[in-house]
Order: structure tokens, then sequence, then C-alpha cells
């Protein structure tokens, strides 16, 4: 595959430019650590890559298929005997959640997954839960274990739709939630309170949010993550706008992850 070695200059988040480059509209394959402590993204080749910043180098090169196994063993804290497995026990659950290693987002290694994780409620049977932007299901998969009423992962990668769906078989979660792109959604229907997942940037949630098509008189939750601290003031005037609530607040390096409430206010 031909692809484009960025390399990332020193004082950079690697996870804030990985986020910035796929609100670009970029492809982020992996990441790597240097020996000189530094950092390289791998993303697919791309003519029409901005100029930002954050870049060094970069450097065309051609890439062997990615071992995704390696990537998550690399990566992931909870990787073992070749599968991530979830501990759910602080939600009452015993069995962890397994996920198998692939392209879709959510390893456990990034704050901003932990953070939604912690959030969720503990009983969800009168809850549907749609989880935008669900990547490797993981946000999904754990709110269908928590006996959510319905799931319903959405994402815009099919590759990711597609390791998110052998998670939930994997699982025995396949007849609980769907995973779907944008198009294939249909407006939702039914009485039942909502609770939305979107760990992403704020350019992604504003756009997430505009396209749902939830029922006027939807009311619920939403969990979201993705915003940095010195992000949030200007967030929480977005969400005012959308008539969110903030609920709770929690952070992890420098991250944040809010919980709101909603009603029939929209954009």
């Amino acid at each position: 595959m031909e692809a484009i070695r960025i390399r990332i200059k020193t004082g950079y988040s690697s996870s804030l430019v990985w986020e910035i480059l796929e609100a670009a509209g970029e492809t982020v394959l992996y990441s790597t650590e240097t020996e000189e402590g530094t950092c390289d993204l791998f993303i697919k080749k791309n003519l029409f890559l901005k100029e930002y910043d954050f870049i060094e180098s970069l450097e065309n090169t051609l890439l062997e298929d990615i071992d995704w196994e390696k990537q998550w063993e690399l990566h992931s804290p909870q990787f073992y005997e070749g599968m991530m497995h979830l501990d759910l026990s602080k939600h009452g659950l015993e069995q962890p959640l397994l996920l198998k290693p692939g392209p879709g987002f959510g390893d456990m290694s990034h704050p901003t997954t932990q953070l939604v994780l912690s959030m969720l409620p503990s009983k969800l049977e009168e809850r549907v839960v749609l989880d935008i932007g669900s990547g490797s299901g993981i946000l999904a998969l754990a709110a269908a274990s928590l006996g959510a009423y319905q799931t319903v992962g959405i994402e815009i990668d099919p590759l990711a739709i597609q390791h998110a769906e052998e998670n939930a078989q994997l699982n025995q979660l396949d007849t609980k939630v769907q995973f779907l792109q944008p198009a294939q959604i249909e407006i939702f229907n039914g009485t039942k309170p909502y609770l939305i997942l979107m760990n992403m940037i704020i350019k992604e949630q504003q756009m997430a949010w505009k396209m749902l098509q939830l029922p006027k008189e939807a009311s619920g939750e939403a969990i979201t993550s993705g915003i940095l601290k010195e992000e949030k003031e200007a967030y929480l005037n977005i969400t005012r706008f959308w008539g969110w609530k903030l609920l709770e607040e929690v952070s992890q390096d420098g991250w944040l992850g809010l919980r709101f409430s909603f009603g029939t206010r929209r954009l």
C-alpha cells in the first residue's frame, strides 16, 4: 500500500494530531514511536495533504499489510491471548468484553474511550443507545452487554463496520446491536429515552448531531469525549445552543468526558 510517513514535531500530541488529520479527511493507518523518542504517523497516500505546523517531515513509503494484532498488542492496555479483554466488572458484568484486533478505533489506548466507558450507566434496559463513530464497536457492544433496549453503532468506514460486526459475533451480541453507515439510517421512532455516545472532536460532533434524525420529542442523555480541557468553554457554548444541560464532568490526561441531558430543542 502506498502511504505517507509523517514525522511529528516534538511537543505535539500524537493522539491530537491523529484526530486533526482524520477530521480533515485523511485516513490514518497507525502510529509508531521512533528510537529518538518522536512519533511517526502513517496515512494513506493523499495528494491533497495540507501543510500543518506539527509536521516535521513527510516521506512517501510502501507499507505491507498492517499487522493489527501487533498494533493492538503494542497499544492496548488489556490485550492478551490475541484479543483485548475489556473488564466491565464495575458495571456488574462478570465476563469481559472481547475485541479482535482490527482497523476500528477503540482499543482502550486513548483516554477518551476510557472516559466514555467510565460514565456509562450500569442499567440501560430503557435506553436506545446510538454510538456515533462506533469504530471497533467497543462502546456500542458495552452498552448492549449492559442490556440496552436497542443499540445502533453509526460509522462511515466500512472496514470498521466489518470489524465491529466481527466483535459483536465474538461476544454473541450480533442480535442485539446494529452497525450502519449514515446513509443507511432511517428516522428513529419510539418513546424510549436515548443515550447518545460521541467520542469525536468538536467539528465531527457538530456534523453528527446535525445529521442525526431524532424525533422532535426525543429526550435523553449524551456522553461525549474527544474534548480537550482548553476547549471546554467553546464546546459548552455549542452544546447550550443544542439545548443540552451539563450533568457531569470527568477528566483524564487533559481530555474531558461530559454527560448531558437533552430535550426537544435541536439545531
